[in-house]
């Protein structure tokens, strides 16, 4: 019985650096959009903190409801395309929604 030596393979290494097909994004494009987003998280949690989760939404006049959500639609959108201008912008108009909720609740006499 003849042992043969076992073939010697070459081990294939990935190249060096950041993988940007895996990334997608530059590290400073991710800061921006995470600083963004840690603003509209604190600001749209302290509102439903006051008011409960999705409770806001719900109490809404279903033309304000609506226009609030496509906007939380355009925020996730800019976030989903990396576009860190867009998302700084629309987690603006975002909170901006948040607080024509809240001043519609207030307005019709809804106390908490």
């Amino acid at each position: 019985m003849q042992k043969f030596a076992p073939k010697k393979r070459r081990v294939v290494k990935p190249d060096r650096g950041i993988n940007r097909e895996l990334f997608g994004t530059s590290d400073r494009v991710y800061r921006k959009i995470q600083s963004a987003l840690i603003d509209y998280d604190a600001a749209s949690s302290a509102y439903e903190r006051r008011w409960g989760v999705d409770r806001l939404t719900d109490l809404a006049p279903e033309g304000l409801r609506l226009r609030f959500w496509d906007q939380v639609d355009r925020l996730n959108e800019a976030v989903r395309a990396n576009d860190a201008d867009e998302v700084a912008r629309h987690a603006e108009v975002t909170l901006r929604g948040w607080a024509a909720l809240e001043a519609r609740r207030l307005m019709l006499g809804m106390l908490r």
